[in-house]
């Protein structure tokens, strides 16, 4: 039995199409794929590095500072400190974006801390801040947690309108809880 040329010349372009297609693009894909992982990765990396050094140079600068001219940065690290804490700070630093009201604000990047640990800091800066709206926050976080553990209760029993009724009763409730937060915050931009 012959087979004609063209036939398998045919064969043999579908064969290294097929080669192409789904051995080599692919291995191409892979390796631009993980290149631009690696880029991402070193980026984060960078990142972290001078969040790690603004906290390194903040925390001696602050330190020799008198006790009553301390910023909200050196007292939420003294805090930190005296609960134990400070090595969960990953990142600690002044925000970015600045206020026209003189207030002072800071973003800061925890890991691995546990709810009571939290909680035990976050009461300790309400004693130290007062009016600042700690209290109202913890009481905003434990409804939100509640309501979501009711919704996820719900749902494993199938339940699904009940998880759903749940959830929205705890949005409601965190939204009326959050109205003097809301406020101030609707108050600090009127300024801009």
């Amino acid at each position: 039995m012959s087979v004609s040329r063209p036939l398998l010349l045919g064969l043999g372009g579908l064969a290294l199409l097929g080669v192409v297609q789904w051995v080599i693009l692919p291995a191409f894909e892979y390796r631009a794929d993980n290149a631009s992982r690696a880029e991402r990765a070193r980026q984060r990396h960078l990142s972290m590095q001078l969040l790690t050094d603004d906290y390194a140079r903040l925390s001696q600068s602050n330190a020799a500072a008198p006790a009553k001219n301390r910023s909200l940065f050196s007292l939420v690290n003294k805090e930190a400190d005296r609960l134990s804490l400070s090595r969960r700070i990953e990142a600690l630093r002044p925000a970015a974006r600045k206020e026209n009201d003189g207030s002072e604000r800071i973003e800061m990047r925890l890991t691995g801390l546990y709810l009571k640990q939290g909680v035990q800091w976050l009461h300790a800066l309400d004693g130290a801040l007062p009016g600042q709206g700690i209290s109202c926050l913890l009481r905003v976080l434990g409804i939100a947690l509640i309501s979501q553990l009711a919704g996820d209760i719900c749902r494993e029993a199938g339940l699904a309108a009940a998880a759903t009724a749940s959830e929205l009763c705890g949005r409601v409730l965190v939204l009326l809880q959050a109205l003097p937060l809301l406020q101030q915050l609707l108050d600090s931009y009127a300024g801009y």
